[in-house]
């Protein structure tokens, strides 16, 4: 599994900045072809809770095809 991160800045100030947690998961995958050809996926999870409004959630992924010469 991918990691997690739960710390935000120490002393910060809550007027200024709302944030109540940052956190995220990432992860990959590679997938041989053959020898010369790989395909990898990259996934990553971020959430942001905050004191005042909703939470934001984003998933990026990305595929990448690799070719070895």
């Amino acid at each position: 599994m991918g990691l997690c991160h739960r710390q935000l800045p120490v002393g910060s100030d809550p007027m200024k900045d709302p944030r109540a947690s940052n956190q995220f998961y990432f992860g990959n995958v590679f997938y041989s072809l053959n020898s010369r050809l790989q395909l990898a996926l990259e996934v990553m999870h971020m959430h942001t809770a905050y004191r005042s409004v909703a939470a934001g959630d984003d998933w990026r992924e990305q595929l990448a095809l690799i070719l070895k010469f």
